[in-house]
């Protein structure tokens, strides 16, 4: 009904990493939505409002946020975050194209990007939020929820490989962290 043309890859191993590196190889339009299947939008998105937030050429991603916009800088009425995330966002697919040239499929998708913001095309990348500073959060993330009932923590050797899935060590423990 929605989605006329649906193309699905069933690959003989998971990897979230690798999932999403074929997703991003399969863009042919200037902005696309990277939307997982964990996550649920609460609203409508008004698609007129995101693309005139394209019309800055540094923007290079619009985040629907899963916090109120109001923890984040208002400059020149935007606003805007520092940081790359993968939360529901649109992205700009040339910011993306230059991303992945340097790609690395066992890693996460992420922190590797978080790295090293700057592309060649865009020296200076600009991440902005959905909506006004004091708009309420937009989206939410069902797979936290999944992973709170299982008590499963994701772990990362502070960017260098996959993540992995471990199981939460007590309360207590998991306060020292």
């Amino acid at each position: 009904k929605y989605f006329p043309n649906i193309v699905s890859n069933t690959p003989k191993e998971p990897s979230f990493s690798k999932a999403v590196l074929w997703c991003w190889q399969q863009i042919n339009s200037k902005i696309f939505f990277h939307l997982e299947e964990d996550w649920c939008l609460k609203s409508i998105v008004n698609i007129k409002k995101v693309l005139a937030l394209f019309q800055n050429k540094q923007v290079v991603s619009v985040r629907l946020n899963i916090t109120r916009n109001s923890k984040f800088k208002l400059v020149n009425n935007l606003v805007v975050t520092e940081v790359f995330s993968l939360n529901p966002s649109f992205f700009r697919s040339a910011f993306i194209k230059e991303k992945i040239k340097k790609y690395n499929p066992n890693e996460d998708p992420e922190k590797q990007i978080c790295k090293n913001l700057k592309t060649a095309l865009f020296p200076n990348p600009k991440f902005v939020l959905y909506g006004k500073h004091n708009e309420k959060s937009l989206v939410i993330d069902i797979g936290k929820i999944w992973r709170e009932k299982r008590s499963l923590d994701k772990w990362n050797s502070f960017g260098k490989g996959p993540s992995v899935w471990h199981k939460k060590k007590t309360a207590f423990a998991r306060q020292l962290y």
